[in-house]
Protein backbone atom coordinates (compact mmCIF):
# COMPACT_ATOMS: atom_id res chain seq x y z
CA UNK A 1 0.00 0.00 0.00
CA UNK A 2 1.41 3.38 -1.05
CA UNK A 3 2.03 6.30 1.13
CA UNK A 4 -0.33 8.32 -0.20
CA UNK A 5 -3.39 5.74 0.19
CA UNK A 6 -1.96 4.85 4.10
CA UNK A 7 -2.68 8.74 4.61
CA UNK A 8 -5.94 8.99 3.02
CA UNK A 9 -7.21 5.89 5.03
CA UNK A 10 -5.98 6.72 8.14
CA UNK A 11 -7.71 10.60 7.65
CA UNK A 12 -10.58 9.05 6.83
CA UNK A 13 -10.34 6.90 10.08
CA UNK A 14 -9.79 10.41 11.88
CA UNK A 15 -12.44 12.45 9.82
CA UNK A 16 -14.69 9.54 10.81
CA UNK A 17 -14.21 10.26 14.30
CA UNK A 18 -14.51 13.65 14.42
CA UNK A 19 -18.15 13.17 12.32
CA UNK A 20 -19.19 11.40 15.23
CA UNK A 21 -18.18 13.40 17.83
CA UNK A 22 -20.53 16.49 15.42
CA UNK A 23 -23.40 14.53 14.99
CA UNK A 24 -23.89 13.38 19.24
CA UNK A 25 -25.25 16.54 20.10
CA UNK A 26 -27.90 16.01 17.18
CA UNK A 27 -29.15 13.20 18.95
CA UNK A 28 -30.14 15.16 21.85
CA UNK A 29 -31.42 17.76 20.17
CA UNK A 30 -35.26 19.01 21.63
CA UNK A 31 -36.45 18.75 17.93
CA UNK A 32 -37.98 15.41 16.69
CA UNK A 33 -34.47 14.62 14.78
CA UNK A 34 -32.66 16.46 12.08
CA UNK A 35 -33.94 15.48 9.35
CA UNK A 36 -37.49 16.88 9.92
CA UNK A 37 -35.77 19.95 10.92
CA UNK A 38 -34.10 20.11 7.90
CA UNK A 39 -36.87 19.72 5.39
CA UNK A 40 -39.29 21.50 7.54
CA UNK A 41 -37.49 24.62 7.47
CA UNK A 42 -36.13 24.49 3.91
CA UNK A 43 -35.83 27.85 2.21
CA UNK A 44 -37.40 28.96 -0.64
CA UNK A 45 -34.69 30.75 -3.21
CA UNK A 46 -35.71 33.97 -5.08
CA UNK A 47 -33.10 34.89 -8.04
CA UNK A 48 -32.83 37.66 -10.33
CA UNK A 49 -33.67 37.46 -13.63
CA UNK A 50 -30.04 37.46 -15.56
CA UNK A 51 -28.45 34.99 -12.57
CA UNK A 52 -26.26 32.26 -14.68
CA UNK A 53 -25.57 29.95 -11.56
CA UNK A 54 -27.36 28.07 -9.03
CA UNK A 55 -26.47 25.77 -6.19
CA UNK A 56 -25.22 22.67 -7.07
CA UNK A 57 -23.60 19.71 -5.89
CA UNK A 58 -19.97 20.09 -5.19
CA UNK A 59 -18.84 16.82 -6.91
CA UNK A 60 -19.42 18.96 -10.49
CA UNK A 61 -16.77 21.44 -9.58
CA UNK A 62 -14.40 18.52 -8.02
CA UNK A 63 -14.72 16.15 -10.96
CA UNK A 64 -13.62 19.42 -13.49
CA UNK A 65 -10.64 20.49 -11.18
CA UNK A 66 -7.24 20.06 -11.08
CA UNK A 67 -5.66 20.61 -7.24
CA UNK A 68 -2.88 22.81 -6.97
CA UNK A 69 -0.45 24.91 -4.39
CA UNK A 70 -0.12 28.12 -4.15
CA UNK A 71 3.61 29.58 -3.91
CA UNK A 72 3.66 33.12 -4.35
CA UNK A 73 4.62 32.40 -7.84
CA UNK A 74 4.55 29.31 -10.29
CA UNK A 75 1.17 26.95 -8.74
CA UNK A 76 2.66 23.37 -7.99
CA UNK A 77 -0.07 21.06 -9.66
CA UNK A 78 -0.69 18.17 -6.51
CA UNK A 79 -3.03 15.86 -8.34
CA UNK A 80 -4.94 16.45 -11.47
CA UNK A 81 -7.90 13.51 -11.20
CA UNK A 82 -8.98 14.81 -7.24
CA UNK A 83 -11.50 12.92 -5.66
CA UNK A 84 -13.56 14.17 -2.38
CA UNK A 85 -11.47 11.78 -0.33
CA UNK A 86 -7.86 13.01 -1.78
CA UNK A 87 -9.42 16.59 -0.84
CA UNK A 88 -9.90 15.48 2.52
CA UNK A 89 -6.62 15.02 3.41
CA UNK A 90 -5.56 18.55 2.91
CA UNK A 91 -6.88 19.78 6.28
CA UNK A 92 -4.07 21.90 7.66
CA UNK A 93 -2.92 24.44 4.62
CA UNK A 94 -4.74 27.25 3.26
CA UNK A 95 -2.80 27.49 -0.14
CA UNK A 96 -3.72 24.74 -1.90
CA UNK A 97 -6.94 25.53 -4.26
CA UNK A 98 -8.93 23.88 -6.74
CA UNK A 99 -8.85 24.86 -10.33
CA UNK A 100 -11.88 24.31 -12.32
CA UNK A 101 -10.64 23.28 -15.53
CA UNK A 102 -13.40 24.58 -17.76
CA UNK A 103 -12.35 27.81 -17.77
CA UNK A 104 -10.24 30.88 -15.72
CA UNK A 105 -11.64 34.05 -13.70
CA UNK A 106 -11.72 35.92 -16.27
CA UNK A 107 -13.75 34.19 -19.08
CA UNK A 108 -17.12 32.66 -19.31
CA UNK A 109 -15.39 28.87 -20.36
CA UNK A 110 -17.08 27.97 -16.59
CA UNK A 111 -20.54 29.39 -16.89
CA UNK A 112 -20.97 28.22 -20.39
CA UNK A 113 -19.92 24.50 -19.83
CA UNK A 114 -22.17 24.59 -16.43
CA UNK A 115 -25.24 25.55 -18.82
CA UNK A 116 -24.78 22.92 -21.04
CA UNK A 117 -25.75 20.06 -18.52
CA UNK A 118 -27.81 22.20 -15.74
CA UNK A 119 -30.55 20.61 -16.12
CA UNK A 120 -29.10 17.28 -15.47
CA UNK A 121 -27.41 18.65 -12.76
CA UNK A 122 -30.40 19.76 -11.13
CA UNK A 123 -30.20 21.75 -7.43
CA UNK A 124 -28.42 20.89 -4.16
CA UNK A 125 -28.24 22.56 -0.85
CA UNK A 126 -26.56 21.19 1.94
CA UNK A 127 -27.46 21.39 5.63
CA UNK A 128 -26.13 21.27 9.03
CA UNK A 129 -28.21 21.35 11.98
CA UNK A 130 -25.84 21.31 15.97
CA UNK A 131 -27.11 21.89 19.31
CA UNK A 132 -25.17 24.90 21.57
CA UNK A 133 -25.73 25.86 24.86
CA UNK A 134 -29.60 24.43 24.30
CA UNK A 135 -29.95 26.18 21.20
CA UNK A 136 -30.39 24.52 17.78
CA UNK A 137 -28.74 26.59 15.22
CA UNK A 138 -29.78 24.93 11.16
CA UNK A 139 -27.54 26.32 9.15
CA UNK A 140 -27.96 25.66 4.66
CA UNK A 141 -24.99 25.62 2.55
CA UNK A 142 -24.74 26.75 -1.22
CA UNK A 143 -22.34 26.29 -3.09
CA UNK A 144 -22.04 28.45 -6.72
CA UNK A 145 -19.67 27.06 -9.65
CA UNK A 146 -18.72 30.79 -10.36
CA UNK A 147 -19.15 33.99 -8.48
CA UNK A 148 -19.83 36.93 -10.96
CA UNK A 149 -19.92 40.07 -9.06
CA UNK A 150 -19.80 43.13 -9.81
CA UNK A 151 -17.18 44.76 -8.55
CA UNK A 152 -14.51 40.92 -8.67
CA UNK A 153 -15.47 37.53 -9.83
CA UNK A 154 -13.94 34.17 -8.99
CA UNK A 155 -14.29 30.56 -9.43
CA UNK A 156 -16.54 28.76 -7.01
CA UNK A 157 -18.65 30.65 -4.25
CA UNK A 158 -19.92 29.61 -0.69
CA UNK A 159 -22.96 31.24 0.76
CA UNK A 160 -25.11 30.16 3.97
CA UNK A 161 -27.73 30.87 6.13
CA UNK A 162 -28.94 29.84 9.28
CA UNK A 163 -31.75 29.50 11.75
CA UNK A 164 -31.54 29.55 15.65
CA UNK A 165 -34.30 27.80 17.66
CA UNK A 166 -35.01 28.48 21.48
CA UNK A 167 -36.93 26.33 23.00
CA UNK A 168 -37.96 24.17 19.86
CA UNK A 169 -38.97 27.48 18.24
CA UNK A 170 -37.05 29.94 15.73
CA UNK A 171 -36.11 32.89 16.79
CA UNK A 172 -33.57 34.34 14.82
CA UNK A 173 -32.45 34.38 11.14
CA UNK A 174 -28.84 34.86 9.75
CA UNK A 175 -28.10 35.48 5.93
CA UNK A 176 -24.42 35.60 4.57
CA UNK A 177 -23.86 38.67 2.47
CA UNK A 178 -19.91 38.74 1.12
CA UNK A 179 -17.23 38.51 4.02
CA UNK A 180 -20.33 39.45 6.85
CA UNK A 181 -23.78 39.16 6.67
CA UNK A 182 -27.50 40.13 8.55
CA UNK A 183 -29.42 39.50 10.99
CA UNK A 184 -33.08 39.30 11.69
CA UNK A 185 -36.06 37.48 13.69
CA UNK A 186 -38.42 35.08 12.78
CA UNK A 187 -41.30 37.89 12.53
CA UNK A 188 -39.50 39.92 10.46
CA UNK A 189 -38.62 37.44 7.72
CA UNK A 190 -41.00 37.11 4.90
CA UNK A 191 -41.96 33.16 4.49
CA UNK A 192 -44.22 30.57 3.61
CA UNK A 193 -45.36 28.58 6.66
CA UNK A 194 -41.70 27.62 7.80
CA UNK A 195 -39.81 28.27 4.90
CA UNK A 196 -38.06 31.04 4.68
CA UNK A 197 -37.70 33.36 1.25
CA UNK A 198 -33.70 33.87 0.61
CA UNK A 199 -33.54 36.55 -1.98
CA UNK A 200 -30.55 35.87 -4.18
CA UNK A 201 -28.28 39.15 -5.26
CA UNK A 202 -27.46 38.41 -9.16
CA UNK A 203 -23.55 37.15 -9.93
CA UNK A 204 -22.51 37.72 -5.91
CA UNK A 205 -24.95 35.47 -4.36
CA UNK A 206 -25.43 37.09 -1.18
CA UNK A 207 -28.40 36.46 -0.16
CA UNK A 208 -30.92 39.35 1.05
CA UNK A 209 -34.21 39.38 3.30
CA UNK A 210 -35.90 41.85 0.75
CA UNK A 211 -36.25 41.62 -3.01
CA UNK A 212 -35.72 44.86 -3.20
CA UNK A 213 -32.52 44.88 -0.98
CA UNK A 214 -28.91 45.53 -1.69
CA UNK A 215 -28.57 48.53 -2.64
CA UNK A 216 -27.04 49.26 1.09
CA UNK A 217 -25.67 46.71 1.66
CA UNK A 218 -22.36 44.90 -0.04
CA UNK A 219 -21.00 46.30 -3.49
CA UNK A 220 -23.37 47.10 -6.06
CA UNK A 221 -26.05 43.88 -5.26
CA UNK A 222 -28.91 43.37 -7.79
CA UNK A 223 -31.36 41.56 -6.10
CA UNK A 224 -35.04 40.48 -7.55
CA UNK A 225 -37.52 37.95 -7.78
CA UNK A 226 -38.08 38.36 -11.37
CA UNK A 227 -36.28 35.27 -12.01
CA UNK A 228 -35.69 31.74 -11.04
CA UNK A 229 -37.21 30.39 -7.81
CA UNK A 230 -36.21 27.04 -6.77
CA UNK A 231 -38.48 25.87 -3.75
CA UNK A 232 -37.80 22.76 -1.25
CA UNK A 233 -38.80 20.10 -3.82
CA UNK A 234 -37.15 21.23 -6.18
CA UNK A 235 -33.90 20.69 -4.89
CA UNK A 236 -31.77 18.28 -2.91
CA UNK A 237 -31.03 18.33 0.56
CA UNK A 238 -27.69 17.36 1.64
CA UNK A 239 -26.40 16.39 5.19
CA UNK A 240 -23.18 18.18 5.53
CA UNK A 241 -21.52 16.80 7.87
CA UNK A 242 -21.35 13.70 6.21
CA UNK A 243 -18.88 14.84 3.18
CA UNK A 244 -15.16 14.12 3.41
CA UNK A 245 -14.62 17.01 1.58
CA UNK A 246 -15.66 19.50 4.27
CA UNK A 247 -12.09 19.09 5.85
CA UNK A 248 -10.30 20.66 2.73
CA UNK A 249 -9.13 23.91 4.24
CA UNK A 250 -7.59 25.47 1.10
CA UNK A 251 -9.96 27.61 -1.39
CA UNK A 252 -12.56 26.42 -3.76
CA UNK A 253 -11.02 28.48 -6.92
CA UNK A 254 -8.31 29.40 -8.64
CA UNK A 255 -5.57 31.63 -7.04
CA UNK A 256 -2.47 32.71 -9.04
CA UNK A 257 -0.89 36.01 -6.63
CA UNK A 258 -1.43 37.54 -3.83
CA UNK A 259 -3.20 40.35 -5.60
CA UNK A 260 -6.34 37.72 -7.10
CA UNK A 261 -6.54 38.05 -2.54
CA UNK A 262 -6.34 41.60 -2.58
CA UNK A 263 -8.80 42.54 -5.01
CA UNK A 264 -11.28 39.18 -4.74
CA UNK A 265 -10.56 37.36 -7.29
CA UNK A 266 -9.01 34.40 -5.79
CA UNK A 267 -11.59 31.26 -4.77
CA UNK A 268 -13.59 31.13 -1.44
CA UNK A 269 -12.59 28.58 1.48
CA UNK A 270 -14.98 26.24 2.19
CA UNK A 271 -18.15 25.69 5.06
CA UNK A 272 -15.00 24.81 8.30
CA UNK A 273 -12.58 27.44 7.28
CA UNK A 274 -15.08 30.43 5.37
CA UNK A 275 -14.53 33.75 7.78
CA UNK A 276 -11.67 31.98 9.58
CA UNK A 277 -13.82 29.23 10.90
CA UNK A 278 -16.44 31.62 12.60
CA UNK A 279 -19.74 30.33 10.97
CA UNK A 280 -18.97 26.69 11.65
CA UNK A 281 -17.22 26.72 15.09
CA UNK A 282 -19.21 30.14 16.94
CA UNK A 283 -22.83 30.05 15.19
CA UNK A 284 -24.25 31.83 17.19
CA UNK A 285 -21.48 34.27 18.26
CA UNK A 286 -21.06 34.99 14.84
CA UNK A 287 -24.79 35.11 13.89
CA UNK A 288 -25.31 37.70 16.36
CA UNK A 289 -22.12 40.01 15.46
CA UNK A 290 -24.69 40.50 12.07
CA UNK A 291 -25.96 44.09 11.67
CA UNK A 292 -29.72 43.60 12.83
CA UNK A 293 -32.36 44.18 9.62
CA UNK A 294 -33.57 47.71 10.24
CA UNK A 295 -36.93 48.51 9.13
CA UNK A 296 -35.80 52.38 8.19
CA UNK A 297 -33.57 51.43 6.25
CA UNK A 298 -35.72 48.85 4.34
CA UNK A 299 -37.93 51.79 3.82
CA UNK A 300 -34.28 53.68 2.41
CA UNK A 301 -33.82 50.43 0.40
CA UNK A 302 -37.17 50.48 -1.35
CA UNK A 303 -36.24 54.16 -2.34
CA UNK A 304 -33.52 52.96 -3.87
CA UNK A 305 -34.37 50.50 -5.45
CA UNK A 306 -37.22 52.37 -6.85
CA UNK A 307 -34.90 55.24 -7.46
CA UNK A 308 -35.23 55.45 -11.44
CA UNK A 309 -38.89 55.62 -11.36
CA UNK A 310 -39.31 58.23 -8.23
CA UNK A 311 -36.54 60.50 -9.66
CA UNK A 312 -38.57 60.75 -12.80
CA UNK A 313 -41.74 61.02 -11.35
CA UNK A 314 -39.88 64.19 -8.84
CA UNK A 315 -38.03 65.63 -11.86
CA UNK A 316 -41.10 66.01 -13.72
CA UNK A 317 -42.95 67.68 -11.33
CA UNK A 318 -40.51 69.85 -10.55
CA UNK A 319 -39.82 71.20 -13.98
CA UNK A 320 -44.24 71.42 -14.81
CA UNK A 321 -44.16 73.14 -11.12
CA UNK A 322 -41.04 75.19 -12.57
CA UNK A 323 -42.63 75.83 -16.01
CA UNK A 324 -46.10 77.01 -13.87
CA UNK A 325 -43.63 80.02 -12.42
CA UNK A 326 -42.07 80.92 -15.64
CA UNK A 327 -45.74 80.66 -17.46
CA UNK A 328 -46.97 83.03 -14.78
CA UNK A 329 -44.16 85.43 -14.91
CA UNK A 330 -44.43 85.37 -19.11
CA UNK A 331 -48.05 86.54 -18.07
CA UNK A 332 -46.98 89.44 -16.01
CA UNK A 333 -43.76 90.78 -17.26
CA UNK A 334 -42.90 89.12 -20.45
CA UNK A 335 -39.76 87.17 -20.44
CA UNK A 336 -37.22 89.71 -21.32
CA UNK A 337 -35.06 89.96 -24.80
CA UNK A 338 -32.43 87.79 -23.27
CA UNK A 339 -35.66 85.19 -21.51
CA UNK A 340 -32.55 83.37 -19.57
CA UNK A 341 -31.38 86.67 -17.22
CA UNK A 342 -28.11 85.22 -16.45
CA UNK A 343 -26.96 86.17 -20.59
CA UNK A 344 -27.90 89.48 -19.22
CA UNK A 345 -23.76 90.66 -20.15
CA UNK A 346 -23.32 94.26 -22.06
CA UNK A 347 -19.80 95.00 -20.23
CA UNK A 348 -17.62 95.57 -17.16
CA UNK A 349 -20.34 96.16 -14.90
CA UNK A 350 -20.84 94.04 -11.64
CA UNK A 351 -23.75 92.48 -13.45
CA UNK A 352 -21.86 91.43 -16.26
CA UNK A 353 -18.89 90.15 -14.38
CA UNK A 354 -21.53 88.24 -12.09
CA UNK A 355 -22.63 86.66 -15.26
CA UNK A 356 -19.94 85.50 -16.73
CA UNK A 357 -18.66 83.80 -13.31
CA UNK A 358 -21.79 82.18 -13.26
CA UNK A 359 -21.28 80.66 -16.79
CA UNK A 360 -17.86 79.53 -15.81
CA UNK A 361 -19.29 77.68 -12.86
CA UNK A 362 -21.85 75.87 -14.64
CA UNK A 363 -18.96 74.07 -16.79
CA UNK A 364 -17.11 73.57 -13.81
CA UNK A 365 -20.15 72.11 -11.67
CA UNK A 366 -21.22 69.60 -15.16
CA UNK A 367 -16.80 68.76 -15.28
CA UNK A 368 -17.08 67.59 -11.62
CA UNK A 369 -19.94 65.15 -11.71
CA UNK A 370 -18.10 62.98 -13.91
CA UNK A 371 -14.51 62.90 -11.35
CA UNK A 372 -13.96 61.82 -7.79
CA UNK A 373 -14.97 63.81 -5.45
CA UNK A 374 -12.50 61.92 -2.50
CA UNK A 375 -10.31 59.28 -2.12
CA UNK A 376 -8.83 56.91 0.51
CA UNK A 377 -6.05 54.84 -1.09
CA UNK A 378 -2.94 52.25 0.53
CA UNK A 379 -0.31 50.69 -0.37
CA UNK A 380 0.53 47.39 2.13
CA UNK A 381 4.00 46.07 2.81
CA UNK A 382 3.60 42.85 4.94
CA UNK A 383 6.30 40.42 5.41
CA UNK A 384 7.94 41.47 2.75
CA UNK A 385 4.90 41.91 0.27
CA UNK A 386 3.98 44.48 -1.18
CA UNK A 387 1.31 45.58 -3.39
CA UNK A 388 1.37 46.18 -7.09
CA UNK A 389 -0.68 49.40 -6.49
CA UNK A 390 -2.05 51.42 -4.18
CA UNK A 391 -5.34 49.99 -2.93
CA UNK A 392 -8.24 51.60 -2.98
CA UNK A 393 -10.48 51.86 0.48
CA UNK A 394 -12.80 54.44 0.29
CA UNK A 395 -13.99 56.30 -2.86
CA UNK A 396 -16.82 58.73 -3.30
CA UNK A 397 -18.00 60.09 -6.40
CA UNK A 398 -21.29 60.95 -8.21
CA UNK A 399 -21.73 58.44 -10.50
CA UNK A 400 -21.43 55.57 -8.17
CA UNK A 401 -21.81 56.42 -4.81
CA UNK A 402 -19.71 55.14 -1.90
CA UNK A 403 -17.88 52.50 -2.10
CA UNK A 404 -15.69 51.19 1.40
CA UNK A 405 -13.18 48.60 1.02
CA UNK A 406 -11.38 47.09 4.57
CA UNK A 407 -7.67 46.61 3.89
CA UNK A 408 -7.05 43.30 6.23
CA UNK A 409 -3.15 42.04 6.67
CA UNK A 410 -4.55 38.74 6.42
CA UNK A 411 -7.52 38.57 3.68
CA UNK A 412 -6.47 42.06 1.23
CA UNK A 413 -8.82 44.45 0.46
CA UNK A 414 -12.52 43.37 1.35
CA UNK A 415 -15.66 45.45 0.83
CA UNK A 416 -17.54 45.71 3.76
CA UNK A 417 -20.32 48.44 2.54
CA UNK A 418 -21.67 50.49 -0.03
CA UNK A 419 -24.40 53.31 -0.95
CA UNK A 420 -24.59 52.87 -4.59
CA UNK A 421 -26.51 56.41 -5.71
CA UNK A 422 -26.46 58.39 -8.56
CA UNK A 423 -25.19 62.35 -6.84
CA UNK A 424 -24.55 63.41 -9.85
CA UNK A 425 -27.94 62.52 -11.72
CA UNK A 426 -29.50 64.64 -9.32
CA UNK A 427 -26.97 67.87 -9.03
CA UNK A 428 -27.07 67.63 -12.98
CA UNK A 429 -30.80 67.86 -12.98
CA UNK A 430 -30.74 70.62 -9.94
CA UNK A 431 -28.36 72.30 -12.62
CA UNK A 432 -31.03 72.18 -14.96
CA UNK A 433 -34.26 73.22 -13.00
CA UNK A 434 -31.40 76.18 -12.03
CA UNK A 435 -30.98 77.18 -15.44
CA UNK A 436 -35.04 77.38 -16.10
CA UNK A 437 -35.63 78.96 -12.71
CA UNK A 438 -33.79 81.84 -14.43
CA UNK A 439 -36.18 82.80 -17.24
CA UNK A 440 -37.24 85.77 -16.90
CA UNK A 441 -36.38 87.37 -13.80
CA UNK A 442 -36.22 90.73 -14.32
CA UNK A 443 -34.24 92.03 -11.59
CA UNK A 444 -30.33 91.23 -10.23
CA UNK A 445 -31.15 91.35 -6.65
CA UNK A 446 -34.23 88.44 -7.43
CA UNK A 447 -31.34 86.81 -9.55
CA UNK A 448 -28.33 86.84 -7.42
CA UNK A 449 -30.13 85.36 -4.43
CA UNK A 450 -31.11 82.00 -6.81
CA UNK A 451 -27.21 82.11 -7.29
CA UNK A 452 -26.13 82.22 -3.80
CA UNK A 453 -28.59 79.41 -2.82
CA UNK A 454 -27.61 77.21 -5.62
CA UNK A 455 -23.61 77.82 -4.71
CA UNK A 456 -24.29 76.48 -1.48
CA UNK A 457 -26.39 73.52 -2.89
CA UNK A 458 -22.77 72.90 -4.61
CA UNK A 459 -20.69 72.95 -1.88
CA UNK A 460 -22.56 71.05 0.73
CA UNK A 461 -21.95 67.65 -0.27
CA UNK A 462 -18.11 67.81 -0.34
CA UNK A 463 -18.73 70.28 3.23
CA UNK A 464 -20.80 67.35 4.78
CA UNK A 465 -18.89 64.26 3.62
CA UNK A 466 -16.22 66.74 5.44
CA UNK A 467 -17.91 66.74 8.47
CA UNK A 468 -19.33 62.79 8.73
CA UNK A 469 -15.04 62.20 7.91
CA UNK A 470 -14.58 64.39 11.15
CA UNK A 471 -17.50 62.59 13.03
CA UNK A 472 -17.21 58.58 11.91
CA UNK A 473 -15.02 57.60 14.88
CA UNK A 474 -17.14 58.12 17.32
CA UNK A 475 -19.52 55.90 15.21
CA UNK A 476 -16.99 53.00 14.41
CA UNK A 477 -15.92 52.81 18.34
CA UNK A 478 -19.18 51.64 18.67
CA UNK A 479 -18.24 48.40 16.71
CA UNK A 480 -16.63 46.39 18.94
CA UNK A 481 -15.70 43.77 16.40
CA UNK A 482 -13.56 46.49 14.31
CA UNK A 483 -10.46 45.35 13.25
CA UNK A 484 -7.56 47.48 14.52
CA UNK A 485 -5.94 48.46 11.57
CA UNK A 486 -9.60 49.54 10.26
CA UNK A 487 -9.45 51.97 13.81
CA UNK A 488 -6.20 53.23 13.12
CA UNK A 489 -7.41 54.52 9.47
CA UNK A 490 -10.41 55.74 10.79
CA UNK A 491 -8.68 57.94 13.66
CA UNK A 492 -6.25 59.91 10.71
CA UNK A 493 -9.18 60.31 8.78
CA UNK A 494 -11.40 61.81 11.62
CA UNK A 495 -8.01 64.21 12.35
CA UNK A 496 -7.59 65.54 8.89
CA UNK A 497 -10.55 64.52 7.15
CA UNK A 498 -9.66 67.57 3.78
CA UNK A 499 -6.16 65.61 2.84
CA UNK A 500 -3.19 63.75 4.76
CA UNK A 501 -1.06 60.53 4.53
CA UNK A 502 0.31 58.44 7.67
CA UNK A 503 2.04 54.94 8.25
CA UNK A 504 0.09 52.52 10.46
CA UNK A 505 2.17 49.83 11.90
CA UNK A 506 0.74 46.06 11.16
CA UNK A 507 1.26 43.91 14.05
CA UNK A 508 -1.98 41.36 13.49
CA UNK A 509 -2.14 36.95 13.80
CA UNK A 510 2.01 37.28 13.49
CA UNK A 511 2.35 39.52 10.61
CA UNK A 512 4.52 42.37 10.84
CA UNK A 513 4.36 45.48 8.29
CA UNK A 514 3.49 49.20 7.42
CA UNK A 515 0.22 50.27 5.18
CA UNK A 516 1.19 53.87 3.65
CA UNK A 517 -2.24 55.75 3.57
CA UNK A 518 -3.15 58.71 1.64
CA UNK A 519 -6.61 60.30 1.24
CA UNK A 520 -8.17 63.88 0.73
CA UNK A 521 -10.86 65.91 -1.24
CA UNK A 522 -9.80 64.40 -4.76
CA UNK A 523 -10.62 66.88 -8.28
CA UNK A 524 -14.51 66.19 -8.62
CA UNK A 525 -14.74 67.42 -4.93
CA UNK A 526 -12.41 70.31 -5.87
CA UNK A 527 -14.16 71.15 -8.88
CA UNK A 528 -17.67 71.61 -6.79
CA UNK A 529 -16.45 73.84 -4.14
CA UNK A 530 -15.00 76.12 -7.01
CA UNK A 531 -18.03 75.81 -8.36
CA UNK A 532 -20.15 76.69 -5.81
CA UNK A 533 -17.56 79.33 -4.04
CA UNK A 534 -17.78 81.65 -7.92
CA UNK A 535 -21.82 81.03 -7.74
CA UNK A 536 -22.04 82.82 -4.90
CA UNK A 537 -19.51 85.50 -5.36
CA UNK A 538 -21.40 85.51 -8.80
CA UNK A 539 -24.97 86.18 -6.38
CA UNK A 540 -23.13 88.56 -4.20
CA UNK A 541 -21.89 91.07 -7.38
CA UNK A 542 -25.39 90.74 -8.85
CA UNK A 543 -27.69 92.03 -5.46
CA UNK A 544 -24.69 94.50 -4.87
CA UNK A 545 -25.50 96.08 -8.43
CA UNK A 546 -29.31 95.82 -7.71
CA UNK A 547 -30.76 96.85 -11.22
CA UNK A 548 -33.76 95.72 -13.10
CA UNK A 549 -32.84 93.66 -16.49
CA UNK A 550 -36.21 94.89 -18.33
CA UNK A 551 -39.71 96.72 -17.59
CA UNK A 552 -42.83 95.50 -17.55
CA UNK A 553 -43.56 94.24 -22.01
CA UNK A 554 -46.41 96.10 -21.95
CA UNK A 555 -44.65 99.63 -21.02
CA UNK A 556 -42.79 98.89 -24.44
CA UNK A 557 -39.42 99.78 -22.72
CA UNK A 558 -36.46 96.91 -22.53
CA UNK A 559 -32.93 97.44 -20.95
Amino acid sequence: MGISNIKIGLTRIHHGIYMAILLLPMLFASLTSASNIIQDYAPILYFEMEETCYPINVSYSIANSHLYYFTGETPRLVYANVTADILATYSNDQNYYLDNQLGTPIDSGIIDQYHKIMDKLGYTIYARVVDIDSRIILQYWMFYVFNKGVLNQHEGDWEMIQIIFQDDKPTKVMYSQHYSGQQASWEQVEKDGNHIHVYVARGSHANYFRSYAGKLGAAEDYVASNGKILYPSQYDIVNLTNQSWLFFSGRWGEINSYEDIFYGSAGPFGPMYKNNGAIWNNPIKWGMSLSPLNSYLLILDWILYNFIIIFISVTAFSILFLGYRVYKRYKLTGLGPRVLSFLYIDGWNKKSIGNIILILSIFIAVMGLFYTWYSVTADLDVDGYSTSKPVEILSIDGIRGVKINLLDPTKGSVEIGSFIFPFSLILGIGLLLFIIGTMGIDKSRKLGRKYIIHGIKLLAPILILVLMLASIKFFIYQIDSAPSTFREIIDALSTSPLNGDTIITVNDNSLTGEITLQWGIALGGYLLLLSGVMMIISGLLLIKDDILFFQNRREGRVE
